[in-house]
């Protein structure tokens, strides 16, 4: 668990940095979720990458217990 919320604090701080160099939100929830998608994958923490109209983030299961990660918005709910 510890891997995966770090991994997703890193990818929001390096996107808002982007963002602010940037001087606009180029970067938004879907580039936040994908890169974290990468990551846990990299990680052998199987994922899914869940979109709506207007967000995505990640579901996936941690130590048995099924979490959703939010890196855009840097919101980690324990569903189980």
């Amino acid at each position: 668990m510890a891997k995966a919320l770090c991994a997703s604090k890193k990818i929001h701080r390096m996107f808002l940095k982007k963002n602010a160099k940037n001087k606009k939100d180029t970067y938004v929830c879907r580039h936040h979720a994908i890169a974290l998608w990468w990551i846990l994958d990299d990680l052998g923490l199987p994922s899914n990458l869940e979109c709506s109209f207007t967000h995505s983030w990640i579901e996936t299961e941690i130590d048995g217990k099924r979490v959703i990660l939010d890196a855009y918005n840097n919101i980690y709910i324990m569903v189980d």
